[in-house]
Formats: C-alpha cells, sequence, structure tokens
C-alpha cells in the first residue's frame, strides 16, 4: 500500500475541519502540524537507526545526525577498545577542560553534549529512533511506517492542533482521538518489532570492553 503525499494527508484535514479551501487555516499552518505530528510518532516507532560520529582531542559536543530522532544508547570508541557513555542529567556545570574517556552524555537541543571532553580521536556510536524527514513538498509522503494507522493519526493529530491554534472545543474530541490512535500505532510496532533483552559485559572505566562488531549494540 502506497503512502499518502503531503497532499493526500491535508486533503484528508480538511474533510476533518469541513474546509475543502483555505479560509481559517493556510496549507503552511497544516504542512507544519502534518510535520510536528510525525516526529511526536516516531517516538514509538521500534525501528533502529544507527549511525558512527568522529570526534577530534578536545572535542565535547557534536550535532545529532538528522537520521536519529531520539538517543537511545552512546558509546564511545578509541585505540581499538568501546566503552558505554551513560546518559545522565548533571547535577554540576560540567568542567569543559577536563580531558579523558567520555562517560556521561545529555542532549541540548540537536546537540549531543558528552563529559569529559575526548582526550583522543575517537568515535561514537549513536544508536537511537530512526529521524524523520520533513514532508515540504505536496508530492512528499511521510517517514513512518508503513501503516495506515499511523495516517490516521497523522490526520488526527493535524485537526487536533488546528482546532488548538484557534480554541475550539472540539480540540479536546480531537486530543482524544490522537492519543487512541497513537496508542495502537505504538501496539503495532510493538507486535511487528518486539524489543528483547540485551545482555551487556561489565567493565571498569579504567579497563574498557574490548571491541565488538557495531551490529551486536
Amino acid at each position: 500500500m502506497a503512502k499518502k503525499t503531503l497532499l493526500e494527508l491535508r486533503t484528508a484535514v480538511r474533510e476533518e475541519l469541513l474546509e475543502p479551501t483555505a479560509a481559517r487555516w493556510t496549507n503552511g499552518q497544516l504542512n507544519r502540524y502534518l510535520n510536528d505530528g510525525q516526529r511526536d510518532l516516531a517516538e514509538v516507532v521500534r525501528d533502529k537507526a544507527r549511525v558512527a560520529v568522529s570526534v577530534t582531542a578536545g572535542q565535547s559536543s557534536v550535532t545529532l545526525p538528522s537520521t536519529i530522532h531520539t538517543a537511545g544508547e552512546v558509546w564511545w570508541e578509541s585505540g581499538g577498545s568501546r566503552s558505554e557513555v551513560v546518559f545522565s542529567n548533571l547535577p554540576f556545570e560540567p568542567d569543559t577542560t577536563s580531558l579523558g574517556t567520555p562517560v556521561k552524555a545529555w542532549i541540548e537541543g540537536d546537540t549531543l553534549r558528552f563529559w569529559p571532553a575526548a582526550s583522543s580521536d575517537g568515535t561514537l556510536l549513536i544508536k537511537g529512533t530512526p529521524g524523520v524527514a520533513a514532508m515540504v513538498n505536496d508530492t512528499d509522503t511521510h517517514g513512518l511506517p508503513d501503516d495506515p494507522t499511523a495516517e490516521e493519526a497523522l490526520v488526527a493529530y493535524c485537526v487536533w492542533q488546528a482546532y488548538l491554534s484557534d480554541f475550539d472545543p472540539q480540540r479536546e474530541i480531537w486530543a482524544a482521538k490522537y492519543g487512541l490512535l497513537r496508542a495502537r500505532f505504538a501496539q503495532h510496532q510493538a507486535g511487528r518489532n518486539p524489543q528483547t533483552a540485551t545482555v551487556r559485559n561489565v567493565y571498569d572505566d579504567e579497563e574498557p570492553i574490548l571491541l565488538t562488531p557495531w551490529d551486536y549494540l
């Protein structure tokens, strides 16, 4: 089944809004809501994306690649060994002059920051949910898995946001519809790609685990 285009999704939204031609809501406004919706739905996609980002000595942050929507795991690889970089809410302002093996990471916008700064050249291996490209042209299709529920949820999200933008009472009805469809989409994803438990090697900060194939992460 072919994915619906931006034009087809927007047309479906306008049918629900009983506004076949732009009046209360512009096409640009609805396009923005549809793109916001697919980013929200990407949170429950069970597929995984992996990317390797090169880091030079002294570096303490990288731009999160657009192919990653939400980073779930980060590993540091250098000199033939690999160690985990743990996500953490730092209770202090990190000393950006400290150098060593990165052990903690946090997200600031689209930037992945880590501490301490790398003392040597290396690679950050990032694993997370796949990013979704924005729909810009009317012929563009969404970046979510091919699932009719995803498209129903996209339409419901857009209608909800449209009503929310001008405080229409119907916003509550559509918020509930979107919540239900989002949960149904998440259920489909869980059934299509169930997560399995993984076992990791235990290591000390001074003795990182030996390099293992990237596919094993």
